[in-house]
């Protein structure tokens, strides 16, 4: 089975990325042999950080699901196959549940999204174990321990902070593990974000305004209190955190990355946010800024999101 699953397309023109664009670009055909599993693992481990955890996760939604992920790792010693096959497995867990709420999800389908995750978990266990500091094997360990329990959180949480290397997405999914939906706290939250926001300035500063992007959701769809939506619509009246969302987005406007997709990251979570606190030319502008990157089906988000965002962009309902 011959399976193409991804083209990676940046633009070298107006950016610093050391990324070889030509193999970027370059469409992957995997079909399940050690030989090609063997090119893919060499191509990654020739990418920055965030662009080999997208491309991780681009691996993970194109990939049919017949495709036997335990083909991609040697021996208990191949890291990069440990982490192809639980990076994969753990975004296949996601494709088998769907986005929508739990109670919505089909019982058969439990069954093989927690066979799924407990998979991809062991995987990418036995990479930090060969090498504790690999920041993506962490990084994906983090990923798919958001929807677990307090201790299973803490240990991947343990094993990022002392990883190198960490894409920003692993944060990402730390700081979405410490959410009150997903049984943490707004505190736990904004600790994590406040400390993480300091590791890749400026990039790492989108993490502030997801938090907020986070905040505002739960109140806005989660909290049953009852003044829980006035405190929502009110949220990003604060000038405070205005004035936190535009210094924040101006950093990152001006910054530069030999890694594209952070770039990637931090303007499209700007986007979305900026857009919900009523900042449209500002969010339009970050939308552009990820345009300049290639396939949007390939980017954070994927493109249903981004449809939705540039119709709220233009004034006009979300669907």
């Amino acid at each position: 089975m011959d399976v193409l699953y991804a083209v990676m397309n940046i633009p070298a023109k107006g950016r610093e990325a050391s990324v070889n664009d030509q193999e970027i670009v370059k469409r992957v055909r995997i079909d399940g042999s050690s030989a090609e599993w063997a090119s893919f693992k060499i191509y990654l481990g020739e990418l920055p950080p965030e662009t080999a955890f997208v491309l991780l996760r681009v691996l993970g939604e194109r990939l049919p699901f017949g495709v036997d992920l335990e083909t991609a790792v040697n021996d208990a010693s191949d890291v990069p196959g440990l982490i192809v096959a639980g990076a994969a497995l753990m975004v296949r867990a996601t494709r088998i549940r769907g986005m929508d709420t739990a109670d919505r999800v089909e019982d058969q389908a439990w069954e093989r999204y927690f066979m799924c995750r407990e998979q991809a978990e062991q995987f990418l266990r036995n990479a930090v174990t060969v090498q504790p500091e690999n920041g993506l094997a962490a990084s994906w360990l983090m990923a798919n321990a958001v929807d677990s329990d307090e201790d299973v959180k803490s240990k991947a949480y343990g094993i990022l902070t002392k990883a190198a290397n960490v894409p920003i997405s692993g944060y990402s999914k730390l700081l979405s593990a410490n959410t009150e939906k997903w049984g943490g706290s707004h505190d736990a939250m904004w600790q994590v974000a406040r400390d993480c926001a300091n590791v890749r300035w400026p990039w790492s500063a989108a993490l502030i305004a997801k938090a907020h992007y986070e905040q505002w959701l739960y109140l806005d769809m989660m909290d049953d209190r009852p003044v829980a939506q006035y405190e929502a619509d009110a949220y990003f009246g604060s000038q405070v955190i205005r004035d936190e969302l535009l210094n924040i987005s101006s950093a990152i406007n001006n910054a530069h990355s030999d890694d594209p997709y952070e770039a990637v990251f931090a303007h499209d979570v700007l986007a979305a946010v900026l857009a919900e606190a009523g900042f449209r030319k500002a969010a339009a502008e970050h939308l552009r800024h990820v345009g300049k990157f290639g396939d949007p089906a390939l980017l954070t988000g994927g493109p249903w999101w981004r449809r939705s965002l540039i119709r709220v962009l233009k004034g006009l309902p979300p669907w």
